[in-house]
């Protein structure tokens, strides 16, 4: 009772206070003193009992906790009565705005799964203002969601998301920079509405009001949020009345008076003050504008876009990433698995995951989008970048653009202007420091945790301490309560014999065994010096910058290289109201084109012909090495390294390379590599004439990445860089620098002879190579020899030396008998 009864007392005592529930049965008592306070001093203490539950508040009680004031009259300031409402020029193209503020919008085709918005034609930039919004009706069966809140007038409403827009969500979510939270209030429900409820927002923007620039939320008449603070980027800025709604239909009232009545007076945002109001720039009417913007894939289009968009916020982008985005800030998940930004393979969460049912991918979404742009007279920018090369295409948009437009066509072509560049700068600039700001977050977490476990470990140790020491303590109590009965019994005993006592021995008490002291920590303090956190560095050369990096290109290269022979610039004739030059003239747009259509023609892998000439060639070929090689083999044997280099007749002056002159070959000390170079010498100048000849001089030839193609086509087979030895088609180039070689400009491949060259050419230059190859071995280059993979010939075709398989003589270790595939076994026995 002493130990417990002070803290019974104070708890019982902050119970005494709280008001008694009446009871419906018994009768009511008579009031009693209540009982007066014991005379002893009480200690404060903690409470022992459970701690007190707060009772929730009902709309009544709750308006006891309003500390918001009423509004001062003012009946002498001119207001915007009558000239505010909910703005159809500054709302998003399926929603539709009926009379008195009731808001519903289109819900067929990719139209049912997106949020539709509407903005206030009028700004508050001062004051305490209210506006409500009733929740009329929710499609069933559907993801309906409402969001009531305010944003500047420069933000899009197809990008809910944005920093500079907040508000509350059907579901109780406070939205902030981009980040839904739940606000708490100690004892209230969760701030969520539905069909049927009126919520209000009010926006207090007094500047020496203590709930200075913040937002709450009121939900049919009573506080269902507490302030929240606006983000520093919307503060000083007008800011409009901005619904959400998705599969429901709404009403807006902005005054001039509330639908339900508030613990407060409080003005409304139709009833504003003209000093604290600001209107809109978005109106409906004028001459809407329809730009299609012209520019090569990779070249800055969506850069340009993207900059246009930012200064027409009421204008609408009719593209599949607009789309997708648009999807996205709506509720949906969607995956993006690659494409390209105009054709992009994605898949959505809260709808049909095949984009064909939505539209994207045919085109239907786009279609319709630019339809209800069109009779809502929104000015649109229709981004196809590689549909919008096509004149056939820009002749059909045209078509498709209602009546009343005026129609620009921007041509995107040369050097970004500095706009541009600086705004793909700041893009990175803003990811960098993200990326950073998480880093430095996820430090901090890590710091946090391992300074709670030190603390613990130091909490844990002074315990421990604690514990040791009232061992020693309650030890050395008991040795004494010991010694001190023992001198009172020796006492009582020398009393009883009439003698003195004897001294008493002290006892002995061991002492209990510790545990070996820990190592003390560093810092023996509970709050220790933090480590500061490092300084964010940019290291980045942002005058190298010019275009935003995106992670997928604007237009697949399969579809540039299907469509680039269409490619144009739009002209007068096409019937355009304008024609606009940005970055760079017309000159400029026209190299760029010629640039871009000769570098498609060195990549396209085209779809040549085998011709006649190509064929006969090859025949004979097939022919005359197979010659060569009989005569080798039966007139010559293989010479010994002694031999070679020695007594080697001029090359160039020998008219006839199958007898010299003293009846052996011009190759008569061809080994493997030799027979394999001589052929690689005549298929390259066999296969790029043959090139030549069908695709004409205004080609620039074969490339590296399209070599392997056209070797394929026209020999059947594949190739093999390692066989030679080498790793690239340069190497190949280097290799046989006689006969074949790369243009400094396009890379393409080069012949040095014309297409009627003697094949007896050919073996000249192979004897030629090897001569001087043989010479720089004996002078000690290693980097001469040839470093032939005869077995990665393996699989590439038949013929891959000419007509035949087999090896001939001398051919590194191989014995001339026709190559035969390993056998491979189907099945394996036991233990094989």
């Amino acid at each position: 009772e002493k130990a417990h009864g002070s803290s019974v007392f104070v708890w019982l005592s902050t119970h005494s206070v709280m008001p008694a529930k009446k009871s419906k049965t018994s009768p009511k008592a008579p009031a009693t003193p209540a009982p007066e306070a014991p005379e002893a001093p009480v200690a404060v203490a903690e409470p022992a009992g459970p701690p007190e539950k707060k009772p929730k508040l009902d709309a009544s009680e709750a308006a006891t906790d309003e500390h918001e004031k009423d509004d001062v009259p003012d009946t002498n300031s001119k207001t915007v009565a009558g000239k505010c409402c909910m703005n159809p020029a500054d709302a998003t193209v399926d929603a539709v705005v009926g009379e008195n503020g009731v808001l519903t919008g289109l819900t067929s085709g990719f139209f049912q799964h997106t949020a539709k918005g509407v903005r206030a034609n009028v700004g508050v930039k001062g004051g305490r203002h209210y506006f409500e919004v009733q929740v009329v009706e929710w499609l069933m069966g559907s993801s309906y969601r409402t969001r009531i809140g305010v944003s500047t007038g420069d933000v899009s409403l197809y990008a809910l998301q944005d920093e500079r827009t907040v508000g509350f969500e059907s579901d109780g979510r406070f939205v902030c920079q981009g980040s839904a939270t739940m606000p708490s209030t100690p004892g209230k429900a969760r701030p969520s509405f539905t069909r049927g409820d009126t919520v209000g927002l009010l926006l207090n923007l007094q500047a020496n009001s203590e709930n200075a620039n913040t937002v709450s939320l009121f939900k049919n008449g009573a506080r269902a949020t507490p302030p929240m603070p606006l983000p520093d980027c919307m503060r000083g800025k007008a800011l409009f009345p901005t619904v959400v709604y998705k599969c429901a239909t709404v009403r807006v009232n902005l005054g001039p008076s509330p639908l339900t009545s508030l613990p407060f007076t409080v003005r409304m945002v139709g009833a504003a003050k003209e000093s604290d109001a600001s209107m809109s720039s978005l109106k409906a009417g004028g001459s809407p504008e329809a730009v299609v913007p012209v520019g090569l894939p990779n070249s800055g289009v969506l850069d340009w876009v993207d900059s246009w968009m930012a200064s027409n916020t009421g204008a609408v982008e009719v593209s599949s990433r607009s789309i997708l985005n648009w999807l996205e800030v709506s509720g949906l998940t969607v995956r993006r698995s690659g494409g390209s930004a105009e054709r992009p393979i994605f898949q959505v969460s809260g709808a049909p995951n095949d984009h064909t049912s939505l539209g994207v991918a045919d085109g239907k979404a786009q279609r319709q989008l630019l339809q209800a742009a069109s009779l809502q007279q929104k000015s649109v920018v229709v981004l196809e970048i590689s549909e919008n090369l096509r004149k056939q295409w820009r002749a059909e948009l045209l078509s498709t653009v209602g009546p009343g437009y005026k129609t620009t066509a921007v041509v995107v072509a040369g050097e970004p202007s500095e706009e541009i560049k600086e705004r793909a700068r700041d893009v990175i600039r803003k990811r960098k420091r993200a990326e950073f700001d998480r880093m430095v977050a996820a430090r901090r977490v890590q710091k946090s945790r391992e300074k709670a476990a030190r603390q613990h470990k130091r909490k844990l140790e002074k315990l421990r301490e604690e514990k040791i020491n009232q061992a020693k303590e309650q030890a050395a109590k008991l040795a004494a309560d010991k010694k001190a009965a023992a001198a009172k019994r020796a006492a009582a005993a020398a009393a009883a014999a009439g003698g003195e006592a004897a001294p008493v021995e002290e006892e002995t008490v061991p002492e209990p065994i510790a545990a070996p002291a820990a190592a003390k920590p560093e810092v023996e303090s509970e709050e220790e010096a933090d480590e500061p956190d490092p300084e964010f560095k940019d290291d980045t050369d942002y005058s190298k910058i010019k275009l935003q990096h995106r992670d997928v290109p604007d237009v697949a290269p399969a579809a540039i290289e299907h469509s680039y022979r269409e490619f144009s610039w739009p002209d007068p004739s096409e019937g355009f109201s304008k024609i606009d030059h940005v970055w760079g003239d017309a000159a400029v747009a026209s190299q760029c084109m010629e640039d871009l259509v000769l570098e498609r023609k060195k990549l396209e892998k085209r779809k040549v012909a085998v011709n006649k000439w190509f064929k006969d060639k090859v025949k004979e070929w097939n022919e005359v090495i197979n010659e060569w090689k009989r005569i080798q083999k039966t007139k010559c044997a293989t010479p010994t390294e002694s031999e070679l280099g020695v007594g080697e007749p001029d090359i160039w002056s020998v008219e006839d390379v199958k007898d010299t002159g003293n009846g052996l070959p011009l190759f008569k000390s061809f080994q493997a590599e030799d027979w394999a170079l001589l052929n690689l010498r005549f298929e390259m100048h066999a296969m790029i004439h043959a090139f030549r000849q069908e695709v004409g001089d205004d080609h620039p030839g074969i490339h590296p990445e399209t070599f392997a193609h056209y070797y394929t086509t026209f020999f059947g087979k594949g190739f093999s860089y390692q066989m030679y030895g080498q790793d690239s088609l340069e190497d190949i180039a280097r290799l046989l620098g006689d006969t074949l070689s790369a243009d400094d400009d396009t890379g393409c491949l080069l012949l040095g002879h014309p297409d009627e060259t003697p094949l007896e050419t050919f073996i000249k230059l192979t004897e030629e190579a090897r001569r001087d190859r043989l010479a720089r071995i004996e002078a000690g280059d290693e980097t001469a020899k040839l470093k032939m993979n005869f077995g990665a010939a393996k699989g590439l075709g038949k013929g891959w030396m000419g007509k035949g398989a087999s090896l001939p003589a001398g051919a590194i270790g191989l014995r001339s008998v026709p190559y035969r595939a390993p056998v491979v076994a189907k099945s394996f026995g036991k233990g094989r």
